[in-house]
């Protein structure tokens, strides 16, 4: 029953940690969009850090708390 329930919290982190990396992906996506469709580079440049630079620090940054998460499961799971 442990084993089950410490495989649960290490597939619900991994989950979440998966969720966080496709969310930077779909950013970035938005910005490959923005550079490609906007002919001034400097106003890309622009639009990016008005619009999504301050999403991309927050998915980067719930990503890397993600993974902490994940590994601290996995490695409790372990018994390491």
């Amino acid at each position: 029953m442990k084993e089950n329930i410490e495989q649960s919290r290490e597939s619900d982190a991994y989950a979440q940690l998966v969720n966080a990396l496709d969310q930077e992906d779909k950013i970035l996506a938005e910005m490959r969009a923005i550079l490609k469709n906007t002919p001034d580079r400097a106003k890309a440049e622009q639009i990016i850090l008005e619009q999504l630079a301050s999403r991309m620090d927050s998915a980067m940054t719930e990503s890397q708390e993600a993974l902490r998460r994940w590994r601290a499961e996995l490695r409790n799971e372990l018994g390491a």
